[in-house]
């Protein structure tokens, strides 16, 4: 990378490139050293984006400023400075249904220190969930469906205790779901589905004593189904479908007086259906086809097996 010419002066430079839409500015840091380390610089970010946030472009039909757009894949320099001046006490962020085309999580969400609702899904969003995220302790929606995130569930994810809605569907996730989850006692919907996540359903899901949805089915989890998901009395949609799972259902199920959908075919469960089950009375589909070791040995009207 070379260097630039002395008889051109950078503050000079500085302002003559301000006046470039972002998108070109940014793209001339690979002329030299010089201008490299100048666009990079927070103050020239600053200049840049006053110069077009101030005046913003029209919104899409869907009320985004396609400005916004780019922020996904601006210099760290730029997205901070984005979030301090213009974004900082926003609550709500919704850039989801392929708002969001390419590339990563901005760090500099967690200068968004109020941030309650954050819709990401349905985007190509890559890269690891950032663990600057899991600092934003406001947030009470958090969908990131439907992307493609890599890489393991951070353990301080646990740190959002206000969350009630958490999608992490639909990604390339891989580990196992970390025990910290079960401590977000607020999560009504906890969406995990079509992962890579491995290893067994933590023992203290239990603890969502405030779940409604619990969706975990196409990964590769294995082991039992916890005998706590008994304590998830508010449960209303269970499904565990095409996983390894082992064992028996457990009759603690019973508990769950306000279930009404449960999906836990194509595993490797075995063993009687609890009766408890027979008591439900809101259950309309208990469905545990391709279970080779699982059987019924009395009435049960809603059974699919």
């Amino acid at each position: 990378m070379a260097s630039l010419p002395p008889v051109l002066h950078l503050d000079i430079l500085k302002e003559i490139l301000s006046f470039l839409h972002p998108r070109q500015s940014i793209r001339l840091r690979r002329l030299c050293r010089d201008i490299n380390s100048l666009i990079l610089s927070k103050h020239f970010a600053k200049q840049n984006l006053s110069r077009f946030v101030s005046r913003r472009s029209p919104p899409d039909s869907k009320g985004f400023n396609t400005l916004e757009f780019d922020w996904f894949h601006w210099p760290e320099s730029f997205a901070v400075v984005y979030v301090e001046r213009w974004k900082s006490h926003q609550s709500h962020l919704w850039w989801g249904e392929n708002a969001v085309r390419t590339g990563k999580i901005p760090r500099a969400l967690q200068l968004m220190t109020g941030l309650v609702y954050l819709n990401l899904g349905m985007g190509r969003l890559k890269g690891e969930i950032p663990l600057e995220l899991t600092t934003i302790v406001s947030l009470v929606s958090l969908d990131l469906g439907y992307n493609r995130l890599e890489g393991s569930i951070p353990p301080s994810i646990g740190n959002l205790q206000n969350l009630r809605l958490l999608k992490l569907n639909g990604n390339l996730l891989t580990g196992s779901i970390p025990m910290e989850i079960c401590k977000l006692r607020n999560l009504v919907e906890l969406m995990l589905s079509r992962n890579k996540l491995a290893g067994q359903i933590p023992a203290e899901i239990g603890n969502l004593v405030n779940l409604k949805e619990l969706l975990l089915r196409e990964n590769s989890l294995s082991g039992p189904i916890p005998l706590s998901i008994g304590q998830c009395t508010r449960l209303t949609d269970l499904y565990l479908q095409n996983n390894k799972l082992e064992g028996p259902i457990p009759s603690e199920l019973g508990q769950c007086l306000r279930l009404e959908n449960v999906y836990a075919h194509n595993n490797q469960l075995s063993g009687p259906l609890p009766q408890s089950l027979v008591s439900l009375p809101r259950l309309a589909m208990f469905d545990v086809r391709n279970n080779a070791g699982l059987y019924c040995d009395f009435e049960f009207p809603k059974l699919v097996s």
